[in-house]
């Protein structure tokens, strides 16, 4: 997807099959492996979570946005796992996950690999018809941390009223951006009304969440239904 993400999709055995909430987690659980000319090895297996990026409705298949860390998981995915590899996941787990509600939009933040759970979040509103109005702001500090552009402008083109708002942080005055500049609260302080009732999803680093968690409810989102995951 960019420099450092991959999207890894994994075809489950046969007579297997996966039940999940969009925004939920599963964990891989990597081999030991040998270092390489760019990389230490590891003779432990480790276990680390990862959302599920697919739609819910695929229960044969799970998608994962895996970023690279130099972690030993990290490095496991990037640098050791081929096609064709068997690979040990558990779950689904946790409690960030869509929910139903009244209230009029939607509001999505995420950052880097944040966006898998936000994708999974997007397929379930698609496919079951949801009409809100629906906003997803995502941070990225250059236009090649940006990625599946494709499929979020089909998006935009079948969901009822969505709209990818990224936002970047380490763009020069002189490129050629139309978007806005900054970090994503700025998105929250621009767009955001405070007389709309709102749910919020949010994914990312704890200092993003929260910030962005006090730009929301400094414009009356209530806490009860903002919804985070951190990593």
């Amino acid at each position: 997807m960019t420099d450092t993400i991959v999207k890894v999709r994994f075809e489950l055995p046969e007579g297997e099959s996966i039940n999940f909430k969009p925004g939920q987690f599963v964990q891989i659980i990597t081999k030991p492996y040998k270092g390489g000319d760019d990389f230490d090895g590891h003779d432990e297996a480790v276990m680390r979570a990862y959302s599920v990026a697919s739609s819910i409705k695929d229960e044969k298949h799970i998608e994962l946005l895996i970023g690279y860390t130099k972690g030993i998981a990290s490095t496991y995915v990037h640098k050791i796992l081929n096609v064709g590899d068997e690979v040990t996941i558990t779950g689904p787990f946790g409690d960030f996950f869509y929910k139903d509600d009244t209230n009029e939009e939607i509001v999505l933040v995420a950052a880097g690999t944040g966006f898998a759970p936000i994708r999974s979040i997007l397929f379930h509103m698609l496919d079951n018809d949801i009409k809100k109005k629906t906003r997803f702001y995502f941070g990225a500090k250059t236009q090649s941390d940006l990625f599946l552009l494709d499929e979020l402008k089909m998006f935009e083109e079948k969901l009822h009223d969505f709209k990818f708002m990224p936002t970047l942080s380490r763009v020069s005055e002189e490129e050629a951006w139309a978007g806005d500049r900054g970090r994503v609260n700025k998105s929250i302080d621009t767009y955001v009304q405070d007389d709309i009732t709102y749910s919020a999803y949010l994914c990312g680093n704890p200092m993003m969440i929260e910030g962005i968690v006090k730009s929301l409810v400094a414009k009356n989102v209530l806490e009860e239904y903002i919804f985070f995951d951190e990593f």
